[in-house]
């Protein structure tokens, strides 16, 4: 959990990023055009964002959201002067064709690069090499870039709940809002409602004109790719997280066991002493949206017909104890399904076991889209420093 070093941390980042915002707004009347990069720890998505006043509410709708195919900006530690062309370039051109075909002036869009888990993981020297080269490549776009930096895992969880909550229409005068857990790839995030922010790790924050105090946590290493590389560390090697046959490098003699997978992946989450938060009245009685691709993305490619992540373990167990070739004539026989046995694992684990949140079943639902929209905390950047 977060020291209040951390608090602080996060509140001036809050702030810092508000100012930004807010120091090149336009007069209300008019539409402002937000771009902000998600670099995330497998890669890295741009959404371009309008903003337009209407009435006393804010209509955000999305131009351009778009992924290249290029790896994480962390991938670029040791070449940082590779960055912002490998790394941006296939997301500058996208950008570049949406702008000119609505017609707007690049130097009046305000363009924020945001790195995430992957970007926390490397040395501050070398972030910033990076984060140069990325500013630099935008501008030599054409671009006049504004805020280029790492968020806390803590205000990605916070602009996470945000964006699910303004989805759901619940920050209308009547609406209460609900609890957020995103699973990543490196990383995982928490976020939830509470009444006061002297509690510990508590983000404050003013939406809309009305101020929340959000409890945010983040989990750096329980994100599906960071706990499986972890899990495939052990003597094992994996093998008991991967179905018979199954194609995986390093693991010759894979046999799937639920339940020494589990024990595999409850030493893992054990390490974050999640108990005590499991524990607490505010989590206990919260309702919670699951997001993230690894939730329902393995929820979609089970075939499951809910949106309860608590399938997963059971769903898991049944199919992948029957092997690689059963699994790969129903379900497929991509990279995603061959990892899906042991992804699975640990959602279940790391939400409904006793080492992790030790949900209630009932307590979460996955989903993919809010009000027929993709959820992503980018656009919670935009919703939360708006006025």
């Amino acid at each position: 959990m977060r020291s209040n070093a951390g608090r602080r941390a996060a509140l001036i980042g809050l702030a810092c990023l508000a100012s930004v915002f807010l120091s090149v707004g336009a007069a209300p009347a008019q539409t402002r055009h937000i771009a902000v990069v998600d670099a995330g720890s497998s890669g890295s998505r741009l959404h371009l964002y309008s903003v337009e006043r209407q009435g006393a509410a804010q209509d955000i709708r999305d131009l351009l959201d778009v992924s290249g195919n290029a790896p994480g900006l962390s991938f670029f530690a040791q070449n940082p002067t590779a960055a912002g062309q490998s790394g941006m370039g296939q997301l500058i051109a996208s950008l570049n064709a949406r702008v000119k075909e609505l017609g707007l002036d690049k130097q009046k869009i305000e363009l924020h690069v945001l790195g995430t888990a992957g970007m926390r993981l490397i040395a501050q020297e070398a972030a910033q090499a990076v984060y140069e080269n990325v500013r630099q490549t935008f501008a030599n776009a054409g671009y006049a870039p504004k805020h280029i930096g790492t968020i806390t895992g803590e205000m990605e969880a916070f602009y996470g709940w945000t964006d699910a909550n303004f989805l759901l229409g619940h920050f209308a005068p009547d609406r209460q809002p609900v609890g957020v857990i995103e699973i990543g790839g490196a990383s995982m995030q928490i976020a939830y409602p509470v009444a006061s922010s002297h509690q510990r790790d508590v983000t404050k924050g003013l939406i809309f004109g009305r101020e929340y105090h959000v409890r945010t946590l983040s989990f750096l290493g329980l994100g599906v790719n960071e706990a499986r590389r972890s899990m495939m560390q052990d003597g094992a090697k994996g093998a008991h997280c991967y179905p018979v046959g199954a194609p995986v490098e390093d693991v010759p003699e894979p046999r799937f066991d639920a339940q020494a997978c589990r024990l595999s992946y409850t030493a893992i989450v054990s390490r974050h002493k999640m108990s005590e938060l499991a524990s607490e009245t505010d989590l206990r009685k919260q309702g919670f949206i699951g997001l993230g691709r690894p939730m329902a993305g393995s929820l979609a490619l089970w075939k499951t017909s809910g949106p309860s992540p608590a399938a997963l373990g059971p769903k898991a167990a049944q199919e992948c104890a029957q092997g690689w070739n059963h699994i790969a004539a129903i379900y497929g026989a991509n990279a995603l399904v061959r990892d899906l046995c042991a992804n699975s694992t640990f959602i279940d684990v790391l939400l409904f076991g006793g080492a992790g949140l030790n949900l209630a079943p009932q307590s979460i639902a996955a989903q993919e889209r809010l009000g027929n929209r993709v959820p992503n905390w980018p656009r919670g950047v935009v919703v939360t420093l708006v006025e």
